[in-house]
């Protein structure tokens, strides 16, 4: 892959006597890129699969599915679950800016 910068080379009087151009081999900046990018997304699916079946889990135990819990600890299983449920929009969110 090249990259190309160019620009008139001028005379005195402003006329474009000619023109100079530097071609630039970005081949590897796109393998990387495309290689960051790939990885971006493997992890990004890594990350956010066992979270969202944590908050799944800790929704059930906060509904009382396994029992009953005192008020403290449902709030702070609920806690845990919204937490939980805000890293995989996160890694999204990541993914898209990567992306633009």
């Amino acid at each position: 892959v090249l990259r190309m910068a160019g620009t008139p080379v001028r005379d005195a009087k402003g006329t474009t006597d000619g023109a100079v151009a530097v071609f630039m081999d970005v081949t590897l900046e796109h393998e990387m890129a495309r290689t960051q990018s790939d990885f971006v997304a493997f992890a990004g699916k890594q990350i956010t699969i066992p979270l969202e079946a944590l908050a799944a889990a800790l929704e059930t135990f906060a509904r009382g599915n396994y029992g009953p819990l005192s008020s403290p600890q449902a709030y702070r299983i609920r806690e845990l679950a919204t937490e939980a449920r805000r890293i995989p929009v996160l890694v999204r969110d990541l993914r898209m800016v990567k992306d633009e």
